[in-house]
């Protein structure tokens, strides 16, 4: 059990932002809570190089939207640039 399971917090209305070290259980207990996963993707790759599961969030129903995080990890608030951004990184996702 996660510690935001723990604490009672996985819920509908909760936003989860960046998600890159999320393990299987936890889409599993995100997708159960019907909890939304916010990709930042610029950032992601600025700061890990890497992207969360979205594959795995879209597998599992997970309601996704789309982050810009911060001008330190970005160089602007751009959310087209985050779509374009995943759709570079991930071109056989509709």
């Amino acid at each position: 059990m996660s510690v935001l399971q723990q604490l009672g917090l996985l819920r509908p209305e909760l936003g989860l932002v960046h998600l890159v070290s999320a393990t299987s259980h936890d889409l599993d207990a995100i997708a159960a809570a019907g909890s939304t996963a916010i990709l930042c993707p610029r950032s992601n790759l600025h700061i890990s190089s890497r992207l969360p599961d979205v594959s795995g969030l879209i597998d599992r129903d997970i309601p996704l939207a789309i982050g810009t995080d911060s001008l330190a990890s970005t160089p602007d608030m751009d959310l087209l640039a985050e779509a374009s951004t995943l759709r570079a990184a991930l071109p056989n996702v509709s």
